[in-house]
């Protein structure tokens, strides 16, 4: 079993069900699901930990292993349409759902400090999801409709126009003890893109990206002042410190993170 979100605590973080009978079958239904494999495959150790604590599994039948993205994210693409569309300046993008465990109220509260400012800053959001027509209402409520840009769902394929075109990419989760564990995917293909990441999550995200990788800037989910001083502070630097930020993410994504290194892991793992 490869576990890459916990269940049912990614559930909770989506659905707030008042109910404890349904909480504890939810409960029930995902810790069976976890007792029964030879081996299982966690993203972080503090997931690792938890199953460990949910099964009693012993240490060598569950491992580490990161989530591979595909190498289409790898890419850098120039679209001179897109990039005529989006206009000049400075682009904070994110890409992917919109939900409430994305925390967008995280990102608009952001932006609306760094335009008080006076900072020349369009966030372009390329992606959908339930939240999606709350958070445009709640971007015109603001009077932000200048500063934000909703491209609406696009292919996969379309992603490394819009991450090539990016001085800085962001992504938020709520603040959740539930999601703590858990290293989005959406992390992983911003690291291969070869961007700065400034980002609102908690857990080993932060170790991943400021550590590891040295490639962005986290604060806590939901901290809205933190997510600011962060995009400022990518803001205020050079065209050359940006792309040395984002080389350096790139670098460790092809040594540790890419495709074909993951998989020898997985597959050493469970043949081993």
């Amino acid at each position: 079993m490869y576990v890459l979100d916990l269940w049912p605590e990614n559930l909770f973080s989506v659905l707030d069900i008042k109910s404890k009978m349904l909480r504890r079958l939810a409960e029930k239904v995902s810790h069976w699901h976890y007792r029964q494999p030879d081996k299982i495959v966690v993203l972080s150790e503090q997931m690792r930990s938890k199953i460990i604590g949910i099964t009693g599994i012993s240490d060598d039948r569950i491992t580490v292993v990161p989530q591979a993205c595909e190498s289409l994210y790898e890419e850098e693409i120039l679209d001179a349409d897109l990039a005529e569309h989006l206009g000049a300046g400075f682009k904070a993008v994110f890409t992917g759902n919109i939900s409430p465990a994305q925390s967008f109220n995280t990102i608009i509260d952001a932006a609306e400090r760094l335009k008080s400012e006076g900072l020349a800053i369009t966030w372009v959001i390329v992606g959908d999801g339930m939240s999606r027509s709350q958070v445009e209402l709640e971007v015109a409520r603001r009077g932000l409709e200048d500063v934000f840009r909703f491209e609406g769902h696009h292919p996969v394929t379309d992603v490394p126009k819009y991450t090539t075109l990016a001085d800085v990419l962001v992504g938020c989760l709520v603040r959740s003890e539930l999601l703590e564990a858990t290293i989005p995917a959406k992390v992983m293909s911003y690291i291969a893109s070869g961007r700065p990441l400034a980002l609102a999550m908690d857990g080993e995200v932060r170790s991943l990206v400021e550590d590891a990788a040295q490639c962005g800037l986290v604060g806590p989910a939901g901290d809205s002042t933190a997510l600011a001083e962060n995009v400022r502070a990518i803001y205020r630097m050079t065209p050359e410190e940006r792309k040395e930020l984002g080389a350096r993410g790139k670098t460790y994504h092809f040594a540790n993170l890419e495709r074909s290194i993951v998989l020898g892991r997985l597959k050493e793992f469970v043949l081993g």
